[in-house]
């Protein structure tokens, strides 16, 4: 499962670079770096598809199928908080269910 959000996140950072023309970007912050045009950025697109790579391998706390640390992904804390939400809301929905058959049909 984790897999498919990896790759689907890797799917959604590449549909944004086409987006935004991430080349283009990509020469103009070099040409603000440097003040001269440059057509190719590899010294800036290399290291920063490096760390976008990296940034996901540690955003979901895997290299392949070992974890990183214990602590929790942040992916792993929203499918928890669902988890307790749904549950939170099950439990309500049946306290209140009985509260009426408790009052009767007439109340």
């Amino acid at each position: 499962m984790a897999c498919c959000f990896f790759f689907g996140s890797g799917m959604a950072i590449m549909n944004f670079h086409a987006d935004v023309d991430m080349p283009v970007v990509q020469r103009r912050i070099i040409e603000l770096l440097t003040g001269r045009p440059d057509r190719h950025a590899w010294l800036f697109e290399i290291p920063y598809s490096i760390g976008v790579g990296l940034g996901m391998l540690i955003f979901f706390n895997r290299v392949f199928r070992k974890r990183l640390n214990d602590e929790p992904n942040p992916l792993e804390v929203e499918m928890f908080m669902y988890q307790e939400n749904v549950n939170h809301y099950v439990i309500t929905e049946e306290y209140a269910k009985a509260r009426e058959r408790e009052a009767g049909p007439d109340a």
